[in-house]
């Protein structure tokens, strides 16, 4: 067995002792920061100088072009929204909604019915409107009884979701005027977060909507 010369070492051992001198002047790159990768399925979220800001809200939401133009016709009309109501019941059947709107330009006042009454359900009764010009001396209607599938599926709507009150809707707009001052100009049934409510508009300065609960009347 041979063994390594003096010089042999020694030349072995200066070349470690510089190869360590020389990893300990270089210096070290720091690692690059990452961000961890967000684990699937969750939603991407914008960096902090990337979102936008929201407007903070105001109040109650101005009214469409259209609804003001509506609102500014309203005090020509010769009859309030409960009269309509209670004459178009006087020509039979049973409001289930009513409101004002815009006609061409002209303000109408138009009353859904159900003609057999608010006992009979939809596929059993005969579902109506009756609408007319409110500006004249007399409210000359027209009645339509609906055949088309828009206005009998509305129309039917309108009557299962009244059929839960114990209110008609002439009581229903009282009870919104008591909450709210102004004059109303439309009450339809509807839901609401999934509850059976009654929608009442109200025109005032800024527009005003009032919901009544179906089944407490709350």
């Amino acid at each position: 067995m041979r063994y390594p010369s003096l010089v042999q070492f020694t030349l072995s051992t200066s070349m470690v002792a510089l190869v360590c001198a020389c990893a300990a002047q270089a210096p070290i790159a720091p690692a690059a920061a990452t961000t961890p990768a967000p684990p699937a399925g969750a939603p991407m979220i914008d960096p902090p100088h990337a979102a936008s800001k929201k407007a903070p809200e105001q109040g109650e939401a101005k009214p469409s072009a259209d609804e003001s133009e509506l609102l500014a016709l309203l005090p020509s009309s010769k009859i309030g929204l409960a009269e309509g109501i209670a004459l178009a019941e006087r020509a039979g059947g049973t409001a289930i909604s009513a409101k004002f709107e815009l006609e061409n330009g002209k303000l109408s006042l138009s009353v859904y019915t159900a003609k057999a009454g608010i006992n009979a359900d939809a596929e059993h009764n005969i579902l109506a409107e009756l609408s007319g010009d409110p500006t004249l001396p007399v409210w000359q209607t027209e009645e339509e009884v609906f055949a088309d599938i828009k206005h009998i599926t509305r129309a039917s709507y309108h009557l299962t979701l009244v059929q839960r009150s114990k209110m008609g809707l002439a009581a229903v707009i009282a009870k919104a005027q008591a909450m709210h001052a102004g004059q109303v100009y439309a009450v339809e049934p509807a839901i609401h977060e999934r509850s059976p409510i009654f929608h009442v508009a109200i025109a005032t300065s800024g527009g005003g909507h009032v919901n009544i609960d179906i089944e407490s009347g709350a």
